[in-house]
């Protein structure tokens, strides 16, 4: 909803200061609504990269702030193969079509690397023409067949400019399979660096030595997925929850 907000105003009592908590003011101009308070704020970020944006903030920098990742199901993990070739490289997007996503870092690429075949699977159709062999679009898949591609794939690209978290770096660990990208915020904060690595920004060059290292690893697909299952299982995230819940009340 749109509160419409005017000004936003802190105040902190002695025993709110004792505790690092303290009181939101907002000035709305909203008739329904009015002003209205927010006592005693604790905040829960998504990814190491959020935290650290919110700690640099006068705000809400005085409130107690935790790290809880976004969950993946591990009953979701696929175990079929897909591709009877090798050198598969997986693109999973919201919109192919949104260059914030990396499209022009993706066709860059497949000109770099003609040898390796380019999967792409995306929310909205692509618009515009590709004249690549070795791109392939993947339509109409349901989210147990993205999975079954990740898990297919020898190794996932991440191209966005900025993500606040990367369920596409999350749901490709845990299906198995190395990530590989350029530094977006989330998706480097909350990889598993032994299994992924991410370059600067359209540093095409240290990418493709990345995508080749990492594909020329011999990382077994169980073991990451199993390191993966641990670091994002929704059961020990909702235990998280859970404690920070138990301080409050």
């Amino acid at each position: 909803r749109l509160y419409r907000i005017l000004d936003i105003k802190l105040t902190r009592t002695f025993g709110q200061k004792l505790l690092g908590l303290g009181t939101i003011t907002v000035c709305s101009s909203d008739k329904n609504l009015s002003d209205f308070e927010i006592k005693n704020l604790t905040i829960t970020c998504v990814s190491p990269f959020l935290e650290k944006r919110y700690k640099k903030s006068n705000i809400y920098s005085r409130y107690p702030i935790y790290t809880i990742l976004n969950p993946v199901g591990a009953l979701s993990v696929a175990k079929n193969n897909l591709f009877e070739t090798t050198n598969n490289i997986l693109h999973v997007t919201s919109d192919i079509n949104n260059p914030e996503k990396g499209y022009e870092s993706l066709l860059k690429l497949a000109n770099i690397l003609p040898d390796y075949n380019f999967y792409v699977v995306s929310g909205i159709k692509c618009n515009f023409n590709v004249n690549h062999k070795n791109i392939h679009f993947i339509d109409n898949v349901n989210k147990n067949e993205i999975f079954q591609y990740y898990h297919s794939a020898d190794l996932t690209l991440v191209l966005s400019l900025y993500e606040t978290f990367s369920m596409v770096t999350a749901e490709s660990l845990i299906n198995g399979t190395c990530v590989a990208g350029f530094c977006a915020g989330g998706p480097e904060s909350i990889s598993i660096p032994e299994y992924s690595s991410f370059v600067p920004q359209n540093d095409l060059t240290a990418l493709q030595k990345e995508i080749i290292r990492l594909m020329g690893s011999k990382f077994e697909k169980g073991k990451i997925s199993e390191d993966a299952i641990k670091k994002y299982n929704p059961s020990n995230i909702a235990e998280q929850y859970c404690n920070i819940y138990k301080k409050l009340v």
